[in-house]
């Protein structure tokens, strides 16, 4: 038999079974579980505290017992390190400290992970854990089944799955001829390889097999480095040398790996990430699993010899993408059963929800932006309209007022001149001692009067002057008039030569001007107005300045009139620009600048 079996099957049979328990193992009290006392559960682990094995495998225990037993848990874990210490005085020190420690509070249920911890556990149940039921973990189906018929113990059981490995290769690469297998030199390394070896002889007689003992790890990556594609590496375990160092498995491929042009395969899974490839490989945490389920229903009543055996044919077919791609292999020809880890995230996979929640807030905001620019431009339109409609009023009042200030002038006028002329002509024929005479006069006086109010009013409504002399002369003889009027000293002074102005312009100015010189005339309480006129090649400027009582631009008031958004208004109309500046008590500036210069210029 195998070197380790053979180490732990000897010692079991010089003692026998009769000499390992005092009595038959106690089911617990079911009258217990209502105390809420909790029970202790002793983990004994065959190899050190730093091996990668040790974390799969509790983890799964410990899920599988949390989660199938409702009473309170303790959870209690020894290393005893056996693959690198197994001689008499160190197995003596554990057999001293486990007695020790359990001794006042012994455990519920032991269990034992590996071969050399079970073997160790039942060789010594008279001095440790004597009444204490065993439930096993991941010890090799054929040594379970060994142990179970000779004592009443039971627990999970584990086959390698060399022929499932084997057809993977063959998937992966068919034209492979030739499997090295690369382990240690411990009695567990030399066991997996006789194991590999009797396996693959009885499976795959046309195969070559090689088999790597206890290299360091130079001599491991100079080998590796050597070998040809029709090779496949399957890794067994290392955990030490020909030199007697030691190592655990993981950190063994981690450090020989690299080296190799071929893929390494691997049986059991918490090799994945030392840089094996994959295989059909026994899942150590769902061999934790298994053992806590067992755990659990033995502290739910069941008794141990109702528990049976399971774990040999639970095996994972997984291999690492990254790795696969690396050594060309295709993972397509895989069977559809195969777990692919590793995989790169795709770049929907990474930032999927991201972007789609970055697309959600693009569409909200163009969505938004189209609203606006379509508000906008609506807006716009209506805001043309306005302005259109606004022109159009002021074009249609200043036509009405054209129309009306001609009417009074040449028709009104004339005939008010006319009436004059009659009542004089009867004042004349009538004696000086007649009664009617100073009617007459006072009726042609009044008549004359009329006549030069409608004069007034049909220059202002529309000055004939503005057409006829143009708008210099057209502002001097407003100012001559407003100031003859109002009493007030307008100083007017234009440039000369002045450059040619717009018709449209013209009318602006002109009532810009008119607006702001009656405005000082009726509220600024100024003694003095000036009025400038000038152009330059592009603009036509007009400066309106007095020394009256000025006003607060900011007064609401003074937004509701009509004066101010009338002048603005034309400005707009003619593309021209109006500046105001004052304040209480420091007078008006008014600046109209309208453009003369043609647009094509």
């Amino acid at each position: 038999m195998q070197p380790l079996i053979v180490w732990a099957v000897s010692i079991i049979v010089f003692l026998g079974p009769s000499r390992l328990w005092a009595s038959d193992p106690i089911t617990p009290d079911a009258s217990s579980e209502k105390e809420q006392v909790a029970k202790r559960i002793a983990i004994v682990s065959t190899f050190r505290q730093l091996s990668p094995l040790n974390a799969d495998w509790q983890r799964g225990i410990m899920e599988a017992v949390r989660k199938n037993y409702n009473g309170p848990i303790e959870f209690e874990i020894e290393y005893l390190d056996l693959i690198h210490n197994n001689d008499p005085m160190y197995l003596q020190g554990w057999i001293d400290l486990l007695s020790t420690k359990y001794a006042k509070k012994p455990a519920d249920v032991v269990v034992p992970i590996y071969i050399p911890s079970l073997s160790f556990l039942l060789t010594n149940k008279q001095n440790i854990f004597q009444n204490t039921p065993i439930i096993f973990c991941s010890v090799p189906h054929s040594f379970a089944e060994f142990a179970i018929s000779k004592y009443p113990v039971t627990g999970v059981g584990f086959e390698f799955d060399f022929k499932g490995t084997y057809k993977a290769i063959e998937a992966l690469r068919p034209g492979t001829k030739r499997i090295v297998y690369l382990c240690g030199a411990s009695e567990q390394d030399i066991f997996l390889r006789d194991l590999a070896e009797l396996e693959q002889k009885n499976a795959h007689r046309d195969l070559q097999l090689e088999f790597w003992e206890g290299l360091t790890v130079p001599e491991a990556r100079r080998k590796l480095s050597q070998l040809n594609n029709d090779t496949a590496v399957v890794a067994l375990s290392t955990v030490k040398d020909r030199l007697g160092n030691h190592y655990t498995t993981y950190e063994y491929l981690q450090s020989v790996s690299n080296a190799s042009p071929v893929p390494i395969y691997s049986l059991y899974d918490t090799l994945l990430g030392s840089g094996v490839v994959g295989g059909s490989m026994i899942s150590t945490y769902r061999q934790g699993l298994m053992t806590g389920d067992k755990i659990a229903q033995y502290l739910n009543g069941v008794p141990i010899k109702d528990i049976p055996l399971t774990g040999a044919g639970d095996h994972r077919l997984a291999f690492d993408v990254q790795l696969l791609k690396k050594y060309n292999l295709r993972s397509a020809n895989l069977p559809p059963s195969a777990e692919l880890l590793n995989q790169q995230p795709t770049l929907w996979e990474q930032y999927g929800r991201y972007l789609a929640l970055a697309t959600a807030v693009l569409v909200s905001q163009s969505l938004i932006i189209v609203s606006l620019l379509v508000n906008r431009k609506k807006r716009l339109d209506a805001e043309r309209e306005a302005r259109m409609l606004a022109g159009k009023i002021l074009s249609s009042i200043e036509d009405e007022r054209r129309y009306i200030a001609r009417e009074l002038h040449d028709d009104v006028s004339q005939r008010l001149a006319a009436t004059a002329i009659a009542t004089g002509n009867l004042e004349n024929k009538t004696s000086d001692h007649d009664q009617l005479k100073p009617a007459l006069t006072k009726l042609k006086e009044q008549i004359i009067s009329i006549c030069d109010d409608l004069h007034h009013m049909s220059h202002r409504m529309h000055p004939s002057s503005l057409d006829d002399i143009g708008l210099p002369e057209a502002l001097r003889s407003e100012c001559r008039s407003l100031g003859e009027r109002s009493g007030i000293t307008i100083e007017y002074s234009v440039q000369e030569p002045l450059d040619p102005i717009p018709n449209d312009a013209s009318l602006c100015l002109y009532r810009v001007a008119q607006e702001s010189l009656w405005n000082s005339a009726k509220h600024s309480g100024s003694n003095k107005v000036s009025v400038r006129l000038y152009s330059d090649s592009e603009f036509a400027y007009l400066d309106i300045t007095d020394d009256g009582c000025g006003f607060d631009l900011t007064a609401k008031k003074l937004s509701s009139g009509l004066g101010l958004a009338s002048m603005k208004e034309r400005m707009r109309l003619v593309a021209g620009h109006l500046k105001m500046q004052t304040s209480p008590g420091h007078g008006v500036a008014i600046q109209a600048i309208v453009p003369i210069a043609s647009p094509n210029a």
